[in-house]
Protein backbone atom coordinates (compact mmCIF):
# COMPACT_ATOMS: atom_id res chain seq x y z
CA UNK A 1 0.00 0.00 0.00
CA UNK A 2 1.39 3.46 -0.52
CA UNK A 3 -0.37 6.48 1.88
CA UNK A 4 0.04 9.90 0.83
CA UNK A 5 0.91 11.95 3.59
CA UNK A 6 0.14 16.31 4.49
CA UNK A 7 1.87 17.95 7.34
CA UNK A 8 -0.72 20.09 9.21
CA UNK A 9 0.16 22.06 12.21
CA UNK A 10 3.21 19.86 13.66
CA UNK A 11 1.21 16.81 13.05
CA UNK A 12 0.92 14.22 9.81
CA UNK A 13 -2.65 13.48 8.18
CA UNK A 14 -3.39 10.41 5.73
CA UNK A 15 -4.48 12.07 2.58
CA UNK A 16 -4.97 9.10 0.47
CA UNK A 17 -4.44 5.33 0.52
CA UNK A 18 -3.88 3.01 -2.43
CA UNK A 19 -2.22 -0.33 -3.46
CA UNK A 20 0.75 -0.64 -5.29
CA UNK A 21 0.27 -3.78 -6.92
CA UNK A 22 -2.09 -6.48 -7.40
CA UNK A 23 -1.33 -9.65 -5.38
CA UNK A 24 -3.47 -13.45 -5.66
CA UNK A 25 -5.00 -14.20 -2.79
CA UNK A 26 -3.28 -17.49 -2.50
CA UNK A 27 0.22 -15.43 -1.88
CA UNK A 28 -1.70 -12.90 -0.03
CA UNK A 29 -2.22 -15.47 2.56
CA UNK A 30 1.85 -16.19 2.90
CA UNK A 31 2.48 -13.41 4.63
CA UNK A 32 5.22 -10.87 4.12
CA UNK A 33 8.41 -13.82 3.55
CA UNK A 34 7.00 -13.98 -0.32
CA UNK A 35 8.10 -10.17 -1.43
CA UNK A 36 11.25 -8.00 -1.07
CA UNK A 37 12.28 -4.81 -2.14
CA UNK A 38 14.94 -3.28 -3.29
CA UNK A 39 17.78 -1.73 -1.88
CA UNK A 40 17.35 1.24 -3.57
CA UNK A 41 13.62 0.75 -3.12
CA UNK A 42 12.59 0.97 -6.43
CA UNK A 43 11.78 -2.18 -6.97
CA UNK A 44 9.64 -5.10 -5.38
CA UNK A 45 10.73 -8.46 -5.82
CA UNK A 46 7.23 -11.07 -5.28
CA UNK A 47 6.98 -14.72 -5.41
CA UNK A 48 4.28 -15.53 -7.68
CA UNK A 49 2.00 -18.09 -8.10
CA UNK A 50 0.53 -18.28 -11.95
CA UNK A 51 -3.11 -20.97 -11.34
CA UNK A 52 -3.71 -20.75 -14.60
CA UNK A 53 -0.01 -22.43 -15.79
CA UNK A 54 0.37 -25.93 -15.31
CA UNK A 55 3.54 -27.38 -13.55
CA UNK A 56 6.55 -28.79 -15.26
CA UNK A 57 7.44 -32.55 -14.76
CA UNK A 58 9.95 -32.56 -12.37
CA UNK A 59 13.14 -35.33 -13.23
CA UNK A 60 14.57 -36.67 -10.54
CA UNK A 61 17.60 -38.64 -11.21
CA UNK A 62 19.38 -40.54 -8.11
CA UNK A 63 22.65 -42.60 -8.16
CA UNK A 64 23.78 -41.25 -11.15
CA UNK A 65 27.33 -41.18 -10.50
CA UNK A 66 26.81 -44.80 -10.36
CA UNK A 67 25.70 -44.18 -15.05
CA UNK A 68 29.39 -42.09 -14.86
CA UNK A 69 31.65 -45.33 -13.43
CA UNK A 70 30.06 -47.49 -16.31
CA UNK A 71 31.44 -45.33 -19.19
Amino acid sequence: MAVELQEIGGSLQVRSIRPLFEMSQTLAAYGANQYDVSRDGSRFVVDSLDADQASAPLNLVVNWTAELKKK
